[in-house]
């Protein structure tokens, strides 16, 4: 059934070419029909480190298929739903989903709601981070639009109420305010880029994985006076609960395991049942963009709050814990991202950008003193990882080129120079942590 859809998916995709299509025989009079889709085909290869997929070879792994379709019942209604479809490494493999499907009710131009499957407001680009025509870059910058949890915080189901504000008083104006606030939860995957990840993190070979609650407030503020310049703001929290497996050296480790229980471990006498509680998961983003003519200069800031919580089911006199450790074990961790970058359109037919990005994966640790820690506890358990400085942060340096070959057909050209291995994955290298090198290099390329 999925090959069936697919194939479908893919001739409607090919075929409607991105147009509007009116059927207003078939509804009111003022009613439209829009369809649209479109399908992408990447290719990426890193010098070094494989990322998100197997690219120190080179991966065609790398395609989006979308197809969509709205319809304007009245004035104020609308109903709409996307079917997605993604190839990334070993997450997506071409399944079709529902990307996102709702009712859209607009009561006032300062008051509407969305109910259903929604695009998660964050930043001031998550809602259309999916959306290849809009944007001269293949991957939006990391360090804030996080490719790791992409499938946690792109969409969930629930409510968005959503307004349009001209704050105006008399002669004085203080620019628009648009505003959404959600409420609902995600449907993560348990085989999905979530969960890739928390297991790559060495806690917990993940087996299911849901949300409990998801929210987020976001305000975007059109400044007076000077056309093209904008400030958006944005919240979001959510919480995880995921169940799974482990008999991770790197838990039991900072669980404080006894060198006898460690052996346990180590000879998988006991692989463990462990519950692993991303009890407050917090994002909040400060964005910047001015528009002046073709030429276009974003900035954005983002800081992840998060609070874990990991129970290894088992018992204490089977996995013996050194005094004064506990299980559960509880973290509480603040990584911060940002990146600046610029962007020109020379003529109807190329556009380039220039993006400069740095993530740190404890923003009280910027020199990465707490990975060393790590490593220095480890050491009785030499040859199974390595951990390095440089895997507390991740710096890019990125030129992104566009190319329009018609209004229907587009190509991108990408490079990468990155210092550090913050968002490198131990699951995709064979020797884990052993494998990354601190300088190298991403070259990507896009049909679209």
């Amino acid at each position: 059934m999925k090959k069936i859809c697919l194939a479908i998916f893919i001739c409607l995709t090919f075929f409607i070419n991105s147009y509007a299509i009116e059927f207003d025989d078939f509804f009111e009079e003022e009613a439209t029909t829009e369809i649209h889709g479109y399908i992408s085909q990447g290719y990426m290869q890193t010098s070094r480190n494989n990322y998100l997929a197997d690219t120190t070879g080179g991966t065609f792994q790398m395609k989006e298929l979308a197809f969509n379709i709205s319809q304007e019942i009245t004035s104020r209604l609308r109903l709409g739903v996307q079917l997605f479809a993604m190839d990334l490494g070993d997450v997506g493999n071409n399944e079709v989903t529902l990307d996102w499907g709702f009712a859209d009710f607009k009561w006032k131009s300062y008051l509407g709601m969305r109910v259903g499957k929604i695009k998660v407001p964050c930043g001031l680009y998550n809602e259309t981070r999916d959306v290849d025509a809009i944007r001269p870059s293949i991957f939006l910058p990391s360090s804030v639009y996080i490719p790791n949890i992409r499938d946690s915080i792109v969409s969930g189901e629930g409510v968005v109420a959503y307004g349009y504000v001209p704050m105006e008083f008399g002669a004085l104006s203080l620019g628009n305010i648009s505003y959404q606030g959600f409420v609902g939860y995600s449907e993560i995957p348990n085989d999905g880029s979530t969960a890739k990840y928390i297991t790559s993190v060495g806690v917990i070979d993940t087996e299911k994985i849901h949300s409990k609650n998801s929210n987020s407030i976001w305000v975007l503020w059109e400044l007076p006076y000077i056309e093209g310049l904008v400030f958006a703001r944005t919240r979001l929290c959510t919480s995880l609960v995921v169940s799974g497996k482990t008999n991770d050296f790197y838990l039991w480790t900072l669980m404080g395991v006894t060198p006898i229980g460690q052996l346990l471990v180590d000879k998988k006498v006991n692989v463990i049942d462990a519950v692993y509680r991303l009890h407050r998961y917090e994002i909040d983003v400060f964005s910047l963009e001015y528009t002046w003519d073709d030429f276009i200069i974003a900035g954005e800031y983002s800081v992840v709050e998060s609070h874990r919580i990991i129970k290894a089911i088992t018992d204490k006199e089977l996995i013996p814990l050194k005094e004064g450790y506990t299980n559960p074990y509880t973290q509480s961790r603040y990584s911060e991202g940002w990146y600046i970058n610029g962007s020109y359109r020379v003529n109807e037919y190329y556009q380039f950008e220039l993006c400069y990005s740095e993530y740190y994966a404890n923003m009280h640790d910027k020199k990465g003193n707490e990975m060393m820690d790590i490593e220095k506890q480890l050491e009785p358990l030499k040859g199974k990882t390595k951990l390095k400085n440089f895997n507390a942060w991740q710096k890019e340096t990125i030129i992104s080129n566009r190319f329009d070959i018609n209004e229907n057909w587009l190509f991108k050209f990408e490079y990468h120079y990155v210092d550090g291995t913050g968002y490198v994955m131990n699951i995709d290298n064979p020797d884990g942590f052993n494998a990354s090198d601190r300088y190298w290099h991403l070259f990507a390329a896009k049909m679209t």
